[in-house]
């Protein structure tokens, strides 16, 4: 019998696993099959009996109809184009054959049956399924929409498994460490996980084709980490009571939660908060290859009405009001940036992304965010895909504070620069903060501040001199109330950071200056207009002042009174906590004002519980006196037993809102009808003390 003609027999196949998994830098995450980056080729060696070969057959291993099925010739040299799947055969040996085979740079990512089918052209053939590969994105292939240049940075934002996600509050930054694990296992849980989505269910041929996109990839998955809207992985908990659950304060490693959610079945894992689903998320992506980093933002705002202003009310008591207040600001909150070309969208677009997987606001009738450009959000772009405006609200938003008394509201104060302070990630190569702020926006006040736009959602009262033209400002000054290291031992000066396991402090990393066109203001304008195109917005400064960072030494223009409240000296954990108010008066004329005081418990996500003390008091002034600080502390009264500083103790924060008013950490007493009023925390006689304490200690969540 002619030997062509006989059937030919495949003896085994040599994947090649040290040197493919190498080559492709997947060594740490191939268990069981071979996982290789698309746009690079690998190579397997046939041993069988003869070497006869026509066709090789490649197709995703997922049921019918899908679209990536690739069947292409073996060619007797080497690959030469990215935009298909290629193979090239060369004699190894009396009885076996290397191929070299190589996924174009845009093929579709995902679990693959390889197959191979020998036919002698007389009529004899024989097919053998040789295997599963894992196709993942590859940052290392210029043709690749992922691809980055900076072998560190690869090395950091793709390989890495450890690194440390920054918690608390400006004043106050902490590092947090955090195993991300791209184990063997964990890119078929995220495969897994992309097989759950919604669009799969119903559309499988569709998304399957579509996940050659890092976009649509990464849209997906976003809603996949929570499980607001399908079998995602994490559902979340903001409360106080986490049975049933983990307490998300208690996680500190992604494998254990995406391992219980294949465990269950699909069932969403119990609980998390943002830093936990921002965590999860860079582990699902950098398991697919696609470089992402872990972002953590200070003063994070969240707002509602989609006209970028956060919006806060107060009483006349000096009472936040959280019926009125549906906008917040979240002491911090953690996303995740992804690298990637933007094809979607003009040129200029590509490079980091936002996406943010904490359920906070559904996008296309899903619980997602993102992938929103980075410069888009710094360039006030909000019209570009996806959830520009929602991001740009959560660095950029102005803090408008508003008096409300009855059905009238009036303006108090306007604060540019409250939200979106310390933009903080990883440092590349060490656990150091690197602060980006600079990458999400321009210098804060570079122009003037687009005060009398009319906001959509307020019926409002122009700006006018509220009662006694008291212009009030309560910002804690002096010593740093809550720069503590880990020893506990009271830090002095500016915001800290503090390193990891180094026990000590330093201080924040500045960021760079900005050096586009626009300045913050104008930006902040532009994004406006295309939030609100049919508003009317209005440029003249407002009457009353643009606070910068919530604190000001000297009076602001137009004020005829100026009252401050400033921290006596930085506690420690259990310690009083004593304010000094600071006032004077502006003009020619004696004056006696009253003053509302109020004292209530803030969350982490700027919801307030109901006020916990009020008191009034009154102080009378001669024309242009000043009633300065560091009076001795009066011992009358009983220690209130309340919890610790809020900052050192960061499950809840203290509010002391006043008539009209910001908010601080700490109370207030009066103690005597003359003289000056120094503030500690003390109980009047004959006042019941607060009896509120925490349940359990976490840190500052959002």
């Amino acid at each position: 019998m002619d030997p062509v003609a006989e059937e030919l027999q495949l003896a085994f196949v040599d994947w090649h696993g040290l040197e493919n998994t190498h080559g492709h830098h997947t060594a740490e995450m191939s268990g069981g099959q071979l996982a290789v980056r698309r746009g690079q080729p690998f190579t397997l060696t046939l041993h069988f009996h003869s070497r006869n070969y026509e066709a090789l057959l490649l197709g995703n291993r997922v049921p019918a109809p899908r679209p990536e099925r690739a069947i292409f010739l073996v060619s007797l040299s080497q690959p030469h184009s990215r935009a298909a799947w290629r193979a090239s055969a060369v004699p190894s040996g009396p009885q076996s054959t290397d191929i070299a085979i190589s996924a174009p740079a845009e093929a579709p990512v995902g679990q693959y049956q390889l197959n191979i089918h020998f036919d002698s052209g007389q009529g004899v053939s024989s097919s053998y399924q040789l295997g599963e590969i894992l196709l993942l994105f590859n940052a290392w292939c210029p043709e690749d929409d992922v691809y980055l240049e900076n072998e560190a940075e690869r090395q950091e934002y793709v390989m890495n498994e450890h690194g440390v996600i920054f918690h608390g509050n400006k004043n106050w930054i902490h590092p947090v460490p955090w195993n991300y694990g791209q184990v063997p296992g964990t890119p078929l849980i995220c495969l897994k996980l992309l097989d759950s989505n919604l669009q799969f269910q119903h559309h499988p041929g569709q998304d399957s084709a579509l996940r050659s996109s890092p976009v649509y990839i990464s849209r997906v998955l976003s809603a996949m980490v929570n499980s607001n809207d399908d079998s995602g992985v994490l559902l979340g908990n903001w409360g106080e009571d986490y049975s049933g659950g983990t307490r998300p304060s208690e996680w500190n490693s992604s494998i254990p939660i995406l391992k219980q959610w294949e465990r269950s079945g699909g069932q969403p894992v119990k609980y998390g908060q943002c830093w936990v689903f921002a965590a999860v998320m860079c582990t699902v992506m950098r398991s697919l290859g696609i470089p992402t980093r872990v972002v953590t933002n200070f003063d994070s705002g969240h707002e509602k009405d989609g006209n970028l202003v956060i919006d806060v009310f107060y009483d006349n008591t000096g009472q936040l009001l959280p019926r009125e207040s549906k906008d917040s600001i979240w002491n911090f909150h953690v996303w995740n940036e992804c690298w990637m070309v933007r094809r979607d969208l003009p040129p200029g677009y590509d490079g980091w992304q936002v996406l943010d997987a904490t359920p906070q606001e559904s996008s296309n009738g899903m619980y997602r965010c993102g992938p929103a450009p980075v410069k888009a959000i710094r360039n006030g772009d909000i019209h570009l895909h996806y959830d520009t405006p929602f991001v740009f609200s959560m660095v950029n938003a102005d803090r408008v504070v508003w008096l409300l008394s009855g059905t009238r509201r009036e303006k108090l104060q306007w604060n540019p620069s409250a939200v979106g302070n310390y933009i903080s990630t990883k440092a590349v190569g060490s656990e150091q903060r690197e602060d980006i702020t600079h990458t999400y926006k321009h210098q804060e006040g570079t122009s003037a501040p687009p005060w009398g736009f009319r906001s959509p959602s307020l019926r409002e009262t122009p700006p006018s001199r509220v009662r006694d033209e008291v212009a009030l400002e309560a910002a804690a000054q002096g010593p740093s109330p809550a720069c503590l290291p880990f020893g506990g031992v009271p830090a002095k000066g500016p915001p800290h950071l503090l390193s990891s396991g180094l026990g000590h402090s330093q201080p924040p990393q500045a960021a760079p200056p900005s050096t586009g066109s626009l300045g913050e203001r104008q930006v902040f304008l532009k994004a406006l207009t295309r939030s609100q195109p049919f508003s009317p917005i209005r440029t003249s400064t407002s009457t009353l002042p643009a606070l910068q960072d919530g604190r000001r030494q000297e009076p602001p223009p137009g004020a005829q009174t100026f009252l401050h409240l400033q921290l006596v000296e930085s506690p420690e954990i259990g310690q009083d906590i004593h304010l000094t108010l600071l006032a004077r008066n502006l003009e020619f004329a004696s004056k006696e004002l009253k003053l509302s005081l109020s004292a209530q418990s803030v969350l982490h996500n700027g919801r307030p519980l109901v006020p916990f003390w009020q008191d009034t008091i009154y102080l009378s002034f001669s024309p242009k006196e000043g009633k300065p600080g560091g009076w001795p502390r009066m011992a009358a009264g009983t220690t209130l037993p309340w919890p610790p500083l809020p900052a050192l103790f960061p499950q809840k924060s203290a509010s002391l809102g006043t008539s009209p008013t910001d908010s601080t950490a700490g109370t207030c007493r009066r103690t005597s009808r003359s003289g000056w009023w120094p503030w500690g925390r003390r109980t009047p006689p004959g006042r019941r003390p607060w009896q509120r304490r925490p349940s359990q200690w976490q840190p500052p969540h959002s």
